[in-house]
Order: structure tokens, then C-alpha cells, then sequence
């Protein structure tokens, strides 16, 4: 399991486990994956 996917499944069930959404639990997954390949790029540059 790439750490993408563990980000998705594990955010994802989460947000549906506390009572939201699933388009909002995949808007926020999309964004959180997004943050996550955003700060990958920030530690290559230093």
C-alpha cells in the first residue's frame, strides 16, 4: 500500500465513520492527498 492510498482509505473511513458524506469525505481525501504530494515536494527542495 502506497502511503496515497493509506492516506485515502484511512481519511475517507474516518469522515463517513463520523457521520459525513461520502462526496465530502472524497472532496476531503482529495485534498489531504493533495497536501500530502505538496509537502513531499517542499522536503525535496531542502
Amino acid at each position: 500500500m502506497t502511503p496515497e492510498q493509506f492516506i485515502e482509505a484511512n481519511v475517507k473511513a474516518e469522515l463517513i465513520k463520523l457521520g459525513f458524506s461520502t462526496s465530502v469525505a472524497s472532496l476531503a481525501t482529495r485534498e489531504a492527498i493533495r497536501y500530502y504530494r505538496n509537502s513531499q515536494l517542499v522536503e525535496e527542495a531542502r
